[in-house]
């Protein structure tokens, strides 16, 4: 579905601005839930169906960087203005030293030779969409039945949310154990997951990103906001597979300038049902995992 709010390259992003600056005239400076939530479907293109409860707060969530409960009219423009950048350059050509540092991260995960596929894991630090964890579980189990230890390594940023459900999930399963699990880590810090191996990457959490989003041979999005949207249009650009769990909604479905050819099927994939299974909310939770498996699997075969 299309989605009308700053961040989401098939809306009108120029009306909601101007909408936005409205209403904070007529305020008190800041914006609660339920005002924003209005403005949003007020916002919806003609024949398009509105914003979700569960899409409308994840975009609140990425503005509201005070976590204060209210979108104060800095927090808009700063969000705004970050949109904008990464509009006009959704992957700009990363630094010679980043390529280097991301080379080295690769020969330490025993992938410098291309012999071993490297499935990173990206989405929120949290989750949005109720049955997200489910298929979190069931994507990885999949993943973990598909792919072959040997040639097969994953990747998190280490993070809450998505990447420690992700990372969770291979602990508790016989399948997934088999397989190396790697975390980057900013400098100094560590993932507190209790299984896999941290690996340090980067001076801050930008800089890790940015690396992360250079490392992988395969990406798989769960939800997610401007980071998660950032660092699948590097790794998109750069060729690696993308593939969004469209129906968790966020940056997976398409907002914060997602990589529009993430959404249709890969150039190295042949088969274009499961790509359709991604977006289908009718399709079972475990049908929706088969088909990431499927995806990812041709991709390694290929």
């Amino acid at each position: 579905a299309a989605v009308a709010a700053p961040g989401c390259d098939t809306a009108p992003v120029e009306q909601v601005k101007r909408i936005f600056r409205e209403a904070f005239k007529g305020t008190r400076g800041s914006l609660s839930f339920a005002e924003v939530s209005a403005l949003l479907k007020g916002c919806t293109p003609a024949g398009e169906p509105p914003l979700s409860q569960a899409e409308i707060r994840l975009l609140f969530d990425a503005i509201d960087t005070s976590k204060n409960g209210c979108i104060e009219h800095e927090e808009f423009v700063n969000f705004v203005t970050s949109c904008d950048v990464v509009e006009a350059s959704p992957a700009a050509p990363a630094a010679p030293q980043l390529l280097t540092s991301a080379l080295e991260l690769r020969r330490v995960m025993g992938a410098a030779d291309r012999s071993r596929v490297l499935v990173c894991v990206l989405g929120g630090t949290k989750c949005s969409c109720q049955e997200t964890e489910e298929l979190i579980r069931l994507v990885a189990d999949a993943l973990f039945i598909a792919l072959p230890p040997a040639g097969v390594a994953f990747v998190t940023g280490g993070l809450p949310g998505v990447q420690q459900s992700f990372a969770g999930t291979s602990s508790s399963s016989s399948s997934g154990s088999k397989h190396q699990h790697w975390h980057l880590v900013q400098k100094g810090t560590a993932s507190g997951f209790g299984s896999g191996s941290d690996l340090e990457a980067g001076r801050d959490q930008v800089e890790k990103g940015q690396l992360l989003a250079l490392v992988g041979d395969v990406y798989v999005t769960f939800e997610g906001g401007p980071g998660v949207a950032k660092e699948a249009n590097i790794a998109f650009e750069r060729g690696a597979l993308v593939v969004p769990l469209v129906r968790t909604g966020g940056a997976s479905s398409g907002m914060f300038y997602f990589p529009k050819g993430a959404i249709a099927p890969h150039a190295g994939v042949k088969d274009p049902v499961p790509w359709e299974v991604l977006g289908r909310k009718e399709a079972s939770l475990a049908e929706t995992a088969h088909a990431v498996a499927e995806i990812v699997a041709a991709f390694v075969r290929h």
